[in-house]
């Protein structure tokens, strides 16, 4: 059913009258008003009703957004993906090998050095022995000129003494020359057997870093 507005010519006021009425009555000064001649406007017809509008959908929330991961550890990731259980057991097991490994290398590079003091020995000792040596053969001559006797001359007791002094003299000298010599070609090889072991040493600490950055770890335990 319709329902219509109108002013009421007597007040003035809105009064409202369902469709089919002749007659209608003002509420508010009581009265009595014929629908015809009044001037009409419709308020709402069941027929033609405005279907209720639709509450505007809700636009769908956006997912927060997660704080990008930095480009450090984005690379430090895929060089190093999170390991399964087999292969953690795995690297532990080589953890174990190299660190027993490089307490080996150590232990020998303390002993090896250790040595050094042996051929710093040898060496001073060659040494001295090639100062004698080089001094008896010296003192030949100046023998022989110390006992040289204007009268006799170079007499044969003279002559034998400052030969015996020479002949000694050489033999020590040759023989702290070979004692040199080979006690320098031993400390060469000891260094460089050194420098080995510290070789070794240096890629032993490289493996384990390497292990630690697998299992992330920041420091050895």
């Amino acid at each position: 059913m319709s329902v219509y507005a109108a002013k009421c010519p007597c007040c003035g006021r809105d009064i409202g009258f369902e469709e089919g009425a002749e007659e209608c009555t003002c509420i508010f000064c009581g009265a009595k008003l014929l629908t015809s001649a009044l001037s009409k406007e419709l308020v709402r017809s069941d027929e033609h009703e405005k279907a209720p509008e639709k509450a505007p959908e809700k636009e769908p929330e956006e997912a927060p957004e997660t704080a990008p991961v930095p480009k450090e550890k984005a690379e430090e990731a895929e060089k190093h993906p999170e390991l399964t259980p087999e292969e953690i057991a795995q690297e532990l097991d080589r953890k174990v090998e190299f660190k027993a490994e490089l307490h080996r290398v150590v232990r020998q590079i303390d002993e090896l050095r250790e040595k050094r003091s042996v051929y710093k020995a040898q060496i001073k000792s060659s040494g001295i022995s090639i100062g004698v040596g080089a001094g008896l053969i010296a003192a030949a001559p100046l023998l022989m000129l110390f006992f040289y006797d204007r009268e006799k001359g170079f007499t044969g007791g003279m002559t034998t003494w400052a030969i015996a002094a020479g002949v000694v003299g050489l033999v020590v000298l040759a023989i702290g020359i070979a004692r040199r010599r080979d006690a320098r070609n031993g400390q060469n090889k000891l260094e460089a057997t050194i420098r080995d072991k510290k070789d070794k040493r240096d890629i032993l600490i490289g493996r384990l870093n390497k292990i630690n950055k697998k299992l992330h770890i920041h420091h050895d335990q």
